[in-house]
């Protein structure tokens, strides 16, 4: 007989309703051996499974026997002798959670090794697990093991499951004893990366077979109603999510990620648009694979000269009846434009605004999604793989996921024009009559020289005083009429040509001077003006 048989024989017997004296009777006629693997009870469903010879049966026991002696350092050097002699033999399979076991009891006693005697024990249970999926000693064991290495909401997410199972009390007093601890850790906190991919199902069944047979990809793992609090969640439902590629507490179901990415990117561009003082703006596509999705965002199928402002004043060209998939905007700027602080995409918008700052009339832009606003097409295959039947049964419940092939939006790209007020209106716009009296006086002084004088200066306080105006709003119609005379990088050359003039201006200074002219944009003789009222 097996020695598992006859440990299991022994374990009815000495389990049963028998009385003590039948106990005893019991444990002088059994092999006593058998008393120290009955007495490890916890593991004999799992070991049950291998069948070991004489050898491999002494091998065993005297791990076992180190165990029970707390010599865990000697328990741990003498199964890596054995997996490095036999490798995934049944003995090496056998002795995978005494493994993991004197792992992590090495990183409950020593605190230089706790983290790394912790990870070693995770994944030696990760190896049991494989093995018997249902094992639920592991599963504590591992969430006792993320504890141990701060991982605190990975060890909440395998803890709550256990505690509807047969090891209950004990998941429980592992919860109630970390709660604080696990409470307090933000799932902000994780790295970005590490919480990139997220799934949210529906009850903790799923939950927990999501943490026996983790989907690829995905780091974390919730039910609906216990998701972080301070993270958004775009539609709110059961299914894959993706963080934002530019909010990081925002998450976007992973089915439609393209489109609702490249949607929010185009509500981000009307903000620019309204913000730099845009009056129209159109948004075109000509990739008629790309139309249907377009058109469930409100987009029109036409041709080109239908949304062409200057159309009637212009003879249309064959091509300009295209067909094209588009949508147009008029809108009705009032304020001085002012880049809005809430733009998500400053930093791309950025080059636009400087353009639209010295002055520009229309913009040009090519809009799409970057590569890190994608879902990469294996990042996709991963998840379509695991979910292949477009179903996923998982403990008797049906997870259900799939990608529409429509919904894919990876390689669309967007042409963009808007149209813009001179910015003069707007200067106009903002300054009361009082004030433009005041703002005529200045520009007076300006436009011989570009400067004020110190006679100037002194007419220029006596209308102050009289319009009663500020000095602070005195300051900046002075500004709006410097605005309105030089351009900022006419400014900028006009500082810096004064610098260098007060150290003395040699070859190599004229050679700076004239590739900034040239970088800057400036004219010739914009440059000799400049120059002049500098001197």
């Amino acid at each position: 007989m097996a020695l598992f048989d006859e440990i299991k024989k022994f374990k009815d017997k000495y389990l049963s309703g028998a009385n003590a004296e039948e106990e005893n009777d019991e444990r002088k006629v059994a092999d006593k051996r058998y008393c120290e693997a009955i007495a490890d009870d916890k593991w004999f469903d799992y070991l049950d499974k291998f069948r070991l010879d004489k050898d491999d049966l002494e091998t065993f026991k005297h791990v076992q026997n180190l165990y029970y002696d707390y010599d865990y350092e000697g328990t741990i050097r003498l199964i890596d002798e054995v997996f490095a002699r036999l490798g995934e033999s049944d003995l090496g399979k056998a002795l995978l959670p005494y493994y993991a076991d004197a792992n992590l009891k090495e990183a409950e006693f020593k605190t230089h090794k706790r983290k790394a005697c912790a990870d070693i024990a995770i994944s030696f249970y990760m190896q049991v697990l494989s093995i018997m999926p249902d094992n639920k000693l592991a599963k504590l064991n591992i969430s006792n093991a993320f504890l141990l290495t701060e991982q605190l909401l990975v060890a909440r997410n395998w803890l709550l499951p256990l505690i509807k199972t047969n090891m209950e009390e004990r998941a429980k007093n592992l919860y109630r004893d970390n709660v604080d601890r696990m409470r307090t850790v933000k799932f902000m906190d994780v790295p970005f990366t590490d919480r990139k991919k997220v799934l949210l199902v529906n009850d903790e069944d799923i939950l927990a077979a999501f943490y026996n047979k983790p989907i690829p990809g995905f780091n974390y793992c919730f039910t609906i109603f216990d998701k972080p609090q301070d993270v958004k969640f775009y539609p709110e439902m059961s299914g894959a999510f993706v963080a934002h590629p530019k909010q990081t507490d925002h998450y976007i179901d992973m089915k439609r990620y393209e489109i609702t990415v490249l949607e929010k990117k185009m509500e981000d561009m009307k903000l620019f648009f309204q913000s730099a003082g845009a009056s129209y703006y159109k948004i075109s596509c000509r990739q008629k694979e790309n139309y249907d999705v377009l058109v469930n965002l409100g987009f029109r199928i036409g041709s080109n000269s239908t949304f062409n402002p200057d159309a009637e004043n212009s003879t249309l060209k064959p091509k300009d009846f295209e067909e094209v998939c588009y949508f147009e905007e008029r809108l009705s700027p009032k304020t001085l434009p002012s880049l809005n602080p809430n733009l998500v995409w400053m930093e791309e918008w950025q080059p636009l605004w400087n353009e639209r700052e010295k002055g520009q009339l229309s913009l040009r832009y090519t809009l799409k999604l970057n590569d890190s606003e994608k879902l990469m097409p294996k990042e996709r295959e991963d998840i379509k793989a695991y979910f292949e039947s477009k179903e996923q049964k998982v403990n008797g419940d049906i997870l259900y996921y799939y990608f529409s092939d429509s919904d894919c939006t990876t390689n669309m790209e967007l042409d963009v024009v808007a149209y813009f007020k001179p910015l003069s209106e707007f200067v106009d716009a903002s300054i009361s009559l009082t004030e433009k009296e005041y703002k005529a006086a200045v520009a007076d002084c300006l436009k011989d020289d570009g400067m004020i004088s110190e006679k100037e200066r002194l007419f220029l306080e006596i209308r102050r005083k009289s319009l009663n105006i500020s000095e602070d709003r005195a300051k900046e119609i002075e500004d709006i009429c410097l605005q309105a005379l030089f351009t900022p990088n006419e400014r900028e050359y006009m500082r810096l040509y004064k610098g260098m003039l007060e150290l003395g201006i040699d070859e190599k200074a004229r050679a700076l001077l004239n590739k900034c002219v040239s970088d800057f944009g400036i004219s010739e003789s914009r440059r000799q003006f400049i120059e002049r009222l500098v001197k």
